[in-house]
C-alpha cells in the first residue's frame, strides 16, 4: 500500500512521544517513518546544532520535524497542506510561494525529498531560491539519478510510494550544481547516496548543504 495512503489514514492521530496511545496501525506508521527518518538525520547531525533554530519546508508527515523535536533541536514547519501526522506538530500553511518569515529568520532550513514535488522546475528552483532567503543555511537532500535506468527506477518507487502518477522534475548532480553556481551560493557541504527506503524503495540521492557566501553561520 502507498505511503500516502498509509499516513493519510492516520493524519493529526498520533502524538509525539505518547505513541503507545495510538492503535497498532498507526504504531506501525510511526515505526517506518521513523526509521526513514533516522537514516536521514545521519546524513544531516554534522551539519545542524541544537541552539539552530530550524525550518522544515514542505513538512510532509511530520516524520522528520518529530524525529528531531524528540532530540531536542528546536523545530518550526511549513507546508501548503497539513498531513501532519503529529497533533504536536502542525504547519504554517502558505501560498506556496512567499514563505511568510524575514530574512535570515532560520539558522538552518531543511528540503528532504521536497523540491521535486513542487512541479516544475522554474517552480521547485523558486522554491528554494525563497528557501534560502530565509534562512542562513540550507541543506537539501533530493531524489536524483546518473543515467536513464537509474532515472526511471528512481521515479517508479517515488510515484508509488507517494501515489503520484505524473513526472516529477528530477536534477541529476551537474544540474544541481548549475543551479547553486548560476544564484551564488556557497557549497559547504555535498554527495550523492543510494539506499533502499524502507527496505523496499530504491532511490538516489543528491544531498547540499548551502549558505549565501555571506553567511558567518559555521558548525
Amino acid at each position: 500500500m502507498p505511503i500516502s495512503i498509509l499516513t493519510n489514514s492516520a493524519h493529526g492521530k498520533i502524538v509525539s512521544n505518547k505513541i503507545h496511545k495510538s492503535s497498532i496501525f498507526e504504531h506501525i506508521i510511526h515505526k517506518c517513518m521513523m526509521k526513514k527518518a533516522s537514516e536521514s538525520y545521519n546524513h544531516v547531525k554534522d551539519f545542524i546544532k541544537k541552539s539552530d533554530k530550524i525550518l522544515d519546508v514542505g513538512l510532509g508527515s511530520g516524520t522528520f520535524s518529530s524525529y528531531l523535536k524528540n532530540k531536542n533541536y528546536k523545530m518550526f514547519s511549513v507546508d501548503v497542506v497539513n498531513m501532519s501526522l503529529y497533533k504536536d506538530i502542525q504547519p504554517t500553511i502558505y501560498n506556496g510561494k512567499k514563505l511568510p518569515y524575514k530574512d535570515d529568520e532560520f539558522d538552518i532550513a531543511l528540503l528532504i525529498s521536497v523540491l521535486h514535488h513542487c512541479g516544475k522546475n522554474k517552480q521547485n528552483l523558486e522554491v528554494l531560491k525563497e528557501t534560502m532567503r530565509v534562512s542562513k543555511r540550507v541543506i537539501i537532500i533530493e531524489d536524483s539519478f546518473r543515467n536513464e535506468l537509474e532515472r526511471k527506477v528512481v521515479s517508479a518507487m517515488d510515484q508509488f510510494a507517494n501515489w503520484e502518477f505524473w513526472k516529477h522534475p528530477y536534477l541529476t548532480n551537474n544540474q544541481w550544481f548549475k543551479f547553486i553556481n548560476r544564484n551564488h551560493w556557497h557549497t559547504v557541504f555535498a554527495k550523492q547516496y543510494s539506499q533502499l527506503a524502507f527496505g523496499v524503495f530504491y532511490t538516489h540521492y543528491c544531498m547540499y548543504v548551502l549558505e549565501k557566501h555571506n553567511s558567518k553561520n559555521s558548525n
